[in-house]
């Protein structure tokens, strides 16, 4: 059972998400549940969270308006 779930809402963030991304690798604990919601980039975004798979729990990505 995972303890925390970690949540990253992103959009376009091809320059941040992948610093985000290593940053949890870092972490020492094992029981963390990491999602991410993406509001359906236009960037590279979507690669670097298929690069990741390995990290992400769950990925949503879809349309949206927004925060």
């Amino acid at each position: 059972m995972k303890l925390l779930s970690i949540v990253t809402v992103c959009y376009d963030a091809e320059e941040t998400l992948q610093f985000t991304i290593d940053s949890l690798k870092n972490q020492k604990t094992a029981e963390v549940e990491y999602i991410i919601i993406d509001g359906f980039s236009k960037d590279s975004t979507c690669k670097i969270i298929k690069k990741n798979k390995d990290v992400i729990d769950i990925t949503i990505s879809e349309a949206d308006h927004g925060l």
